[in-house]
């Protein structure tokens, strides 16, 4: 299940903004503090051991960063004091002391959950998987108009382990290990969008995990990590009739998609040949026996 929602942002404009030196207030229409709403987030509804999976109600608890910034994509230029500011739950929005200026500024607003720091390159995050992160990029926001912000859930997780027997054979002695990156800098604007883990960067690996139980069936799991290319190590034992062969360390590559619970499953075979036999059979033949001469005698 993908793991998103959607944040509305709505983008008011107030009244008086006496506290913005050298804003046209005339210009401006009532009321110009930017404020976010909460609106219609996908609410997980996946098992998890984990406490701190991001959803609206833990929004609405701890409210999320927001960093704007003007210029041209990947080489962009901080908005002043606009650097991963809180945003919090009012009365109805979620609010900052931020307000619009008197003219379009062409902001791009990055937001997470967690710390935000401003790039050129397009701002970042560093994220553990210890904790879930939901960010949201929006190059081109309307001015004065209501916006939407929409958060992605930026790791994956790797949920289910199903090894089956195939060929007729009998496995046992299964092991299937994955070395999760666990941590890393990823790029908002980069990899906005994307599951595959474009916008990651200087990731640390974690130790190996095994997600397979020891014989045929399924395992239940929940490994967070930073999506992307993974080989799995596989060893296993394969029987049939009197064959038996180990087969240790071999490995199949997998993609884990971000923002999703990724399911595996893989089938486990040998390699025994069957005996075989090849059979002659001779044409019947003759076999001349000469028994000599018997002897004619009287008794």
């Amino acid at each position: 299940m993908k793991k998103s929602f959607i944040l509305s942002l709505i983008l008011a404009v107030p009244a008086v903004l006496s506290c913005q030196k050298g804003a046209d207030v005339s210009s401006v229409p009532a009321d110009g503090r930017i404020r976010f709403d909460a609106g219609g987030p996908a609410i997980l509804s996946e098992v998890t051991t984990r406490a701190d999976v991001v959803n609206a109600a833990s929004l609405n608890s701890s409210g999320f960063n927001v960093t704007a910034t003007t210029g041209s994509a990947g080489s962009e230029s901080l908005v002043t004091g606009f650097s991963s500011v809180a945003f919090t739950k009012g009365a109805t929005y979620f609010e900052a002391d931020k307000w619009w200026p008197s003219t379009n500024p062409s902001y791009h607003f990055y937001s997470a959950n967690s710390a935000i720091t401003f790039a050129a390159a397009g701002c970042t995050v560093s994220a553990n998987a210890a904790n879930d992160v939901v960010c949201a990029y929006m190059p081109s926001p309307s001015y004065l108009s209501p916006n939407t912000l929409s958060f992605a859930h930026i790791f994956a997780r790797v949920g289910s382990c199903t090894v089956t027997a195939v060929d007729g054979y009998t496995i046992s002695g299964v092991s299937v290990s994955i070395t999760p990156k666990t941590s890393g800098t990823y790029n908002i604007r980069t990899g906005n969008g994307s599951i595959d883990g474009t916008g990651w960067s200087s990731t640390s690996n974690g130790s190996a995990v095994g997600i397979a139980n020891a014989t045929p069936g399924t395992k239940s799991n929940d490994v967070w990590l930073v999506p992307g290319s993974y080989d799995l190590t596989v060893t296993w034992t394969a029987a049939k009739d009197n064959y038996s062969y180990t087969f240790s360390n071999r490995t199949v590559n997998v993609a884990l998609q971000g923002g999703k619970v990724n399911n595996i499953s893989l089938g486990l075979t040998g390699d025994a040949d069957k005996i075989q036999f090849s059979v002659s059979v001779a044409d019947w033949g003759s076999n001349a026996i000469d028994a000599g001469t018997v002897e004619a005698s009287r008794s």
